[in-house]
């Protein structure tokens, strides 16, 4: 893909970035440590790339992510599997640091996407999000667990059941503080919680795993939960289309979200039922019933307006 300006893979690891620049083939390294993204950030504000692009590290890369958004620099978080195919392809086997920068400078080149560039109130909704799944999977194991613990133990049992669920309630407090805080997530809150049956929970959960609402189209947005279908045609072959890949965890909020309309919300029951009665597997129409629920969600985020039934002829 054609560029005016260059365009800037780093590979990110615990103690160094391996920097690759195209075109030209130029490459350098600098620590990872304050002084060292500080020297990186001023080289880059000089080459005024058209991307500087990463991959996702494990968190090893929020600090350079954070440094490149506080210098206003065009940055791109990439897919490391989607990378790693790309390279592949290119027939790129061998695997280092600076041969992973120079990979993920011409798969940027090469991929197009449509950046959102995140914030950090956003992310900060999100590390509690994702706190807050560790802990109720905790509490589901030591609640599972109750009844068959031995009275050698039962007591460390009860005192680790009871901090859990004081921990649940503590990153509760500080989701519900994170939102109130932010202009933009508390409206966005008020707009999903409109819809009936979408409770406080789900619709944390679908801000934390989905800041980009509103910002892309609705065939991005099902395509980025993993709600969209996909053609299985090959000659002959014709095989019924299915979902695949996408973010796991907004794809389940939007099955919960799907369960409870169907006990609350008389408008999507009814789309769920029509598409049963035209022969549609129950599991076929509630992936249906998803995918309107998120291209709802993303219309009424981007038109900013809440929830409203559509009105029937009398």
């Amino acid at each position: 893909m054609p560029q005016d300006r260059p365009i800037v893979g780093i590979d990110v690891s615990k103690d160094r970035l391996d920097v690759h620049i195209v075109p030209g083939d130029r490459r350098c390294s600098r620590p990872n440590t304050v002084e060292g993204r500080r020297a990186l950030i001023a080289d880059l504000r000089r080459l005024a790339p058209a991307q500087i692009a990463f991959e996702a590290t494990g968190g090893y890369e929020q600090p350079l992510c954070d440094a490149l958004l506080a210098a206003g620099l065009p940055m791109r978080r990439c897919n490391a599997l989607q990378v790693r195919r790309f390279g592949q392809a290119c027939g790129t086997l061998a695997k280092d640091d600076p041969i992973d920068a120079a990979l993920i400078a011409r798969f940027a080149g090469t991929v197009s996407a449509e950046i959102v560039p995140p914030r950090p109130e956003d992310r900060r909704l999100a590390e509690l999000e994702s706190y807050r799944r560790d802990i109720v999977r905790c509490l589901t194991r030591l609640k599972a667990q109750r009844d068959r613990v031995s009275g050698a133990v039962r007591d460390l049992h009860q005192r680790r059941l009871k901090q859990a669920e004081a921990d649940l309630r503590e990153i509760d407090a500080r989701i519900r503080q994170v939102v109130r805080a932010d202009a933009r997530l508390a409206r966005r809150h008020d707009l999903i919680s409109s819809i009936p049956g979408i409770g406080t929970t789900l619709t944390t959960t679908l801000l934390a795993c989905v800041p980009e609402w509103g910002a892309i189209s609705s065939r991005k947005i099902t395509a980025l939960i993993g709600v969209a279908p996909y053609l299985d045609r090959s000659g002959r072959t014709d095989n019924r289309r299915h979902i695949k890949a996408g973010r796991r965890h907004a794809r389940s909020a939007l099955y919960m979200a799907a369960l409870c309309a169907l006990r609350y919300n008389p408008t999507w029951k009814a789309f769920y039922d029509g598409l049963v009665r035209n022969g549609k597997p129950g599991k076929v129409a509630l992936t249906a019933l998803m995918r309107k629920i998120a291209i709802t969600i993303n219309i009424m985020i981007a038109k900013e307006i809440p929830w409203a039934p559509p009105i029937r002829p009398a």
